[in-house]
């Protein structure tokens, strides 16, 4: 009997090792960000009253992938990387809205190393995005001596160029055979960049006239930050 015992765990540890072995082929999805914000505050002018601001916003980003092992514990793969972004502003005497859509392709290398079923890994990744946004509001205020405005305005943020690349760590911890829970922290480095327009109409009190006013420049900037990651890895069986 305690030698069945032992050949149970001799070949459990064989299985467990064989999905990180060359020629397995893997199949992912990652959530690269996810996140909600809601901020709100309030402010007390006085005799002229109270005002909230409020602040909207979503962001998800979605990696699909497909990988091969070319040698043992050496994983190798790509695919597309899908970012959808939203925000939604309001206060006293400004509100707007809008959306931000890029797609672009990602791959990534990963070296496994460590135990049965509890894999840590190394993995090194880049990618390029493309894509665009819009945003649109209105505004008010004063501009002494009685005079007041308002606008409406459209902002437009065309030709987005992403580029990505990161290092970091994770672990891959086996929920059966085939299927692996993903999880990492890696430090990123992004540049974007895109071309910026906007269209502002606005329409003074008095002297009753109005105007319409229009701005573009190309923007460029980098951002270095630390980012989490969870996703599901998938492993086939090179055999079938």
């Amino acid at each position: 009997m305690k030698k069945l015992f032992f050949l149970f765990l001799f070949f459990t540890s064989m299985n467990s090792f064989s999905q990180f072995t060359k020629g397995t082929r893997t199949v992912g999805l990652n959530l690269g960000g996810i996140g909600f914000t809601n901020f709100q505050q309030g402010y007390n002018y006085g005799s002229i009253g109270t005002a909230t601001t409020t602040n909207n916003s979503f962001n998800i980003s979605l990696q699909p992938s497909m990988g091969k092992f070319f040698s043992d514990n050496l994983l190798v793969g790509g695919g597309p990387s899908l970012n959808f972004s939203t925000n939604k502003y309001s206060s006293r005497n400004n509100n707007y809205s809008g959306n931000t859509f890029t797609g672009g392709i990602n791959v990534f290398g990963r070296y496994y190393f460590g135990a049965e079923g509890f894999m840590p890994y190394l993995q090194a990744n880049t990618g390029v995005a493309f894509g665009g946004g819009s945003q649109k509001g209105n505004a008010s205020g004063s501009l002494g001596s009685g005079q007041t405005y308002t606008s409406k305005y459209t902002e437009d943020f065309k030709s987005i160029l992403n580029f990505a690349g990161g290092l970091g760590l994770g672990l891959t911890k086996l929920l059966n055979k085939n299927v692996g829970l993903d999880v990492g922290i890696a430090y990123q480095f992004n540049r974007r960049s895109f071309n910026y327009s906007s269209v502002n109409d606005v329409v003074y009190s008095s002297p009753a006239s109005s105007e319409q006013q229009k701005s573009t420049y190309k923007y460029t900037g980098t951002t270095n930050n630390v980012a989490l990651s969870a996703g599901i890895l998938v492993f086939l069986d090179p055999k079938k």
